[in-house]
């Protein structure tokens, strides 16, 4: 299936096959002329032809070279599938009316399932073969917390042949839109629930459907056709790229409500991405989480998406997340950003690592531990300050006490024997790891410091001695 920019939607108008182009004809003798032709005669099995001083004559297609008439052949299923009289296209609307959860989410859903009927009626005397249609759906979205937004969702579909006098129907993939009900707790004067009422957290209008219909190719570029349904959307909307099937689920989950339930999103969504292994996927998990994120007073929550994605070796969107407004608390977190900025592939900014270790040693909170020390002399090789990273890799050397020697020392005298040759360490995946989040998941009936409790991700302190532990508490049954 081929893929359409709105520069194509330009290239040629219904109807009128590159009207301004002139191109060099061959005839069977060898003789050349510069002409464009203008329309083909079926009844009479002729093309007029327009020659470059302006004059108009009706040749038969066999007076040309092989080439040539192979072009004619296209030119003229071009011109068949972008007649409106000769290609005809009809729409039928069929809904469905959908009331139901659309996940396990508690919120209510009323709307309809939408499908369209398509009919392609080839009217000509000849048959016309391999259109690929590519089709658009726009879906108008009212937002209560973000505004309007617009859901564009893609689908396609292939016709080999349609005969002479005949006509082919094929159907649109269904797409649901309506509105989305949240159930809201509401509370007296004491604080005391009342009851629950209902709010509407987005409400969705499809405004119809766009076709991109390919023909042949004329000298490398696809005949393309458009079609809209209704007739009155044209102009009002852009082709624009397709939202990725993540980014719609995020959009129908609409906006949370309160700080568990995004809590129970994102635990989720780590949950995804833990288990793929395609960075396509992976980013497309980032900018679903982004479309319903809130920043402010939801730190945890940030520094476990960027835990997520430093563990995937998505370095940007780690640091990306954890630079979120209000995700840092305390020094190790800074702490984490100087490492991440001064070795990760992609991101390194010697002049950001200096800053965030700044922070993390005015903090106050940060021990001059091994791993403290060692991520001193990263930042300090990055910027250049060899001598500086050489000195503080010996200290942290010096600080490894004897049970974790085994597990670091080689590790560490290797980024020594960087900074002495004048290089910078660049974070390797197969490198021990120094630090990590747990994020521990409860139940929410559970108090923070009792019940049983699960980890997202493996407990591997024995192995690793210098942990930031963060908790996120998880509504549960």
């Amino acid at each position: 299936m081929r893929s359409f920019s709105l520069g194509f939607a330009a290239l040629l108008l219904a109807g009128v096959v590159c009207a301004d182009t002139f191109r060099t004809f061959t005839d069977v003798k060898g003789r050349e002329i510069h002409a464009k032709i203008i329309s083909f005669d079926a009844m009479k099995g002729k093309l007029e032809v327009e020659r470059e001083d302006g004059n108009c004559v009706w040749v038969a297609p066999a007076i040309f070279s092989e080439a040539d008439q192979a072009y004619i052949k296209k030119w003229i299923e071009a011109d068949l599938m972008l007649s409106k009289n000769t290609l005809r296209i009809s729409f039928k609307k069929k809904s469905e009316s959908v009331d139901a959860k659309p996940d396990s989410e508690s919120d209510e859903f009323d709307g309809a399932a939408v499908h369209f009927e398509v009919t392609v009626n080839n009217r000509s005397k000849q048959p016309i073969e391999n259109l690929e249609i590519e089709y658009r759906y726009f879906i108008t979205v009212d937002d209560k917390e973000r505004g309007e937004l617009q859901r564009i969702v893609p689908g396609s579909t292939v016709i080999e042949r349609i005969d002479p006098s005949a006509s082919i129907t094929f159907s649109t993939k269904p797409v649901t839109f309506g509105e989305r009900i949240r159930s809201v707790a509401v509370y007296d004067v004491s604080r005391r629930l009342s009851g629950y009422d209902e709010k509407t957290i987005s409400d969705e209008e499809l405004e119809g459907v766009w076709l991109k219909i390919c023909g042949p190719d004329l000298e490398g570029e696809p005949v393309v056709r458009d079609v809209f349904y209704p007739a009155d959307m044209e102009g009002e909307v852009a082709w624009g790229e397709p939202i990725s099937p993540y980014m719609e689920q995020a959009m129908q989950r609409g906006h949370p409500l309160n700080y568990d339930e995004l809590q129970a999103w994102v635990i989720k969504d780590l949950q995804l991405l833990e288990q793929t292994t395609d960075v396509g996927r992976m980013r497309e998990i980032s900018e679903g989480i982004e479309f319903y994120f809130e920043d402010k007073g939801y730190q945890s929550c940030a520094m476990a998406i960027g835990t997520g994605f430093y563990r995937k070796g998505l370095y940007d969107l780690a640091a990306f997340w954890m630079e979120k407004k209000n995700a840092i608390t305390g020094g190790y977190p800074y702490l984490v950003l100087a490492e991440l900025y001064a070795s990760a592939p992609g991101i390194c900014d010697g002049k950001k690592a200096l800053e965030y270790v700044n922070q993390a040693l005015e903090s106050n909170v940060v021990e001059a531990s091994a791993w403290t020390l060692s991520v001193q002399a990263r930042v300090y090789a990055r910027s250049g300050q060899f001598e500086k990273a050489v000195e503080y890799q010996h200290q942290a050397l010096a600080k490894l006490s004897e049970w974790n020697k085994e597990r670091y020392e080689a590790f560490f005298t290797r980024c020594l024997e960087l900074y002495k040759a004048g290089a910078p360490y660049d974070l390797n995946a197969d490198d021990p790891c120094c630090w990590q989040y747990l994020v521990r998941l409860k139940k929410k009936s559970q108090k923070e410091s009792a019940g049983e409790q699960d980890d997202l991700w493996p407990d591997d302190s024995k192995e690793n001695p210098y942990l930031c532990r963060m908790s996120i508490r998880i509504q549960g049954e």
